[in-house]
C-alpha cells in the first residue's frame, strides 16, 4: 500500500485500485483519482448536504438515510460516474459502515466489492482495526439474508451477542502489536 497526502486529500493504492478521498471542505473536493496504470478509478468525497448527489436514486437514498452526529456521507464516483451512496459513523471503538448503495442497474459488476475495500482502506488509515457492518437492506429487491451472504464471502464474520451486526478485520493482529510496541 502506499499513501499519498495532497493538502486535506488522500490518495491510497489499495486492491489495484486507486483511492481518493476528498473532505467537502477541501479543495480538492472536484478532483476525480486518475487511473493507476490499468486499474479503474474510484473516489470517495464527503457530501454535506442531500443536494450533493447528481443521480436522483442516490439522492432518494440519502434523503431517508439516518444521519447521526458522527454520520458522513460520501458520493461514490467509479471512472468519474456517480455510482453509489455510503454512510458512515466513526464512533470511538468503531469505524461503522452504516450504509453502502450501489446504484440498481450496476449491480452485479464488483463495483460493491470495490467499494467495500475502499472503505476497508479508509478505516485502515484512520487506525481502526475493523469495520462493523448493520446488514439491512436498503432496497426491496435485496434481501437480508442475501446481503449477509454477500459480506460473509467479503470476510464479516457475525459480533457474538448482538442484533446481527458483523465485523470483519482490517488490520492484523500483529500490526497492532507492533504498532502499540512503537507507540
Amino acid at each position: 500500500n502506499r499513501l499519498l497526502a495532497a493538502g486535506n486529500a488522500r490518495t491510497e493504492i489499495h486492491y489495484g485500485v486507486q483511492i481518493m478521498v476528498c473532505p467537502s471542505s477541501s479543495p480538492h473536493k472536484q478532483d476525480k483519482a486518475s487511473h493507476a496504470g490499468s486499474a479503474q478509478s474510484l473516489s470517495l468525497t464527503e457530501v454535506d448536504v442531500v443536494e450533493g448527489y447528481i443521480n436522483p436514486e442516490l439522492r432518494a437514498i440519502a434523503r431517508h438515510s439516518k444521519r447521526g452526529p458522527q454520520t458522513t456521507w460520501y458520493r461514490v464516483l467509479f471512472d468519474s460516474r456517480e455510482v453509489a451512496f455510503v454512510a458512515i459513523d466513526r464512533l470511538r471503538r468503531h469505524f461503522v459502515l452504516l450504509q453502502i448503495f450501489v446504484q440498481r442497474d450496476l449491480r452485479g459488476n464488483g463495483i460493491g466489492s470495490a467499494v467495500l475495500r475502499t472503505v476497508e482502506a479508509l478505516a485502515r488509515s484512520e487506525g481502526y482495526c475493523s469495520v462493523r457492518v448493520w446488514p439491512r437492506p436498503l432496497d426491496r429487491s435485496v434481501d437480508l439474508k442475501g446481503l449477509a451472504r454477500w459480506y460473509r464471502a467479503r470476510g464479516y464474520r457475525l459480533v457474538p451477542n448482538s442484533a446481527g451486526d458483523m465485523e470483519k478485520r482490517v488490520v492484523s493482529s500483529l500490526h497492532q502489536r507492533i504498532e502499540r510496541l512503537a507507540s
